[in-house]
């Protein structure tokens, strides 16, 4: 059995994940294998889903149920790689597990400077992780791929840094100067939690530029980039109906929206133009810009 800590978390596995931070003792999430119970008729993915539990099963990769927030039991599937089962444990499974948990989940990528958060959201292919990545080489450290929990037990909503990788394409990784597309493993951020300051939504321009985003526009797109909405656009089924969380789901967006600032970043769909937009991001991040409804 290996014991690591993520998301604040600490899990038992009898499976090896790399990335995550090691842990003494304790037992918040378990990670096992075993049965699942999956008849995969003419699809190759589906998801089986209900208020307590939710079965993914997918060809070849393998099966893996998450049960009541607390435990996943994978099955993988015969001649999968151990890579690939670890991707969808470490992407899908967690996110359901918090889902299961009434936490609000985003499809994001996050970074840490200065011992606050900021997040990156935006359709698939415009560059959250790319971003990330690039940050991670000037003065920031990444918190999460693709999966990032945000706890709102306070006023200031909060997040843990979950596993140390960051995915992304061919092209990319070359201009990052990673020996491969992904996974690539980066140094990890000690498990304390970390005031979300800022999320930015990536979308296309002409150049980079930073525009504040209203909190009614903030809570659609929220909504939109949750994984909530992820799931439902993959598996064509309404989670937040089959899960009974549509109504605390959309308190926690507006809570959210209204808790920290959230602003459209504009970039065109060029490598060349992240040293231009990282500048932007840290001199954003970093100076007393107050928002006041004017473009930056």
């Amino acid at each position: 059995m290996f014991a690591y800590r993520a998301y604040g978390q600490s899990i038992c596995s009898e499976l090896q994940l790399p990335g995550l931070s090691v842990e003494d003792d304790g037992c918040d999430v378990s990670i096992r294998l075993g049965e699942v119970t999956c008849d995969y008729g003419d699809l190759d993915d589906y998801l089986t889903i209900n208020p307590h539990e939710a079965s993914f099963c997918w060809q070849p990769v393998g099966k893996i149920l998450v049960r009541e927030g607390h435990e996943i039991i994978v099955e993988p599937g015969i001649g999968s790689s151990e890579g690939l089962v670890r991707h969808f444990l470490l992407t899908s499974a967690i996110a359901m597990l918090f889902h299961q948990r009434n936490d609000y989940v985003l499809h994001a990528s996050a970074v840490e400077i200065n011992g606050s958060c900021i997040a990156f959201i935006g359709e698939s292919g415009w560059g959250k992780s790319t971003t990330a990545g690039y940050l991670t080489q000037h003065n920031f450290n990444l918190v999460v791929d693709d999966v990032l929990p945000v706890f709102l037990n306070s006023s200031q909503p909060v997040v843990f840094p979950g596993f140390a990788y960051n995915r992304v394409r061919p092209d990319a990784a070359l201009f990052l100067g990673y020996s491969r597309s992904g996974p690539n493993s980066l140094a990890d951020l000690p498990q304390t939690p970390l005031p979300l300051k800022r999320i930015y939504l990536l979308q296309r321009g002409t150049a980079p530029k930073i525009l504040p985003m209203p909190p009614r526009e903030a809570f659609i797109n929220l909504l939109t980039h949750s994984y909530a909405s992820h799931f439902t656009g993959v598996y064509k089924s309404d989670i937040l109906a089959l899960t009974g969380a549509t109504t605390w789901h959309f308190e926690q967006a507006a809570k959210l929206a209204q808790s920290i600032p959230m602003f459209r970043l504009e970039r065109p769909l060029s490598h060349d133009a992240l040293p231009e937009l990282a500048r932007l991001i840290e001199e954003d991040v970093t100076s007393d810009f107050a928002y006041q409804g004017d473009p930056r």
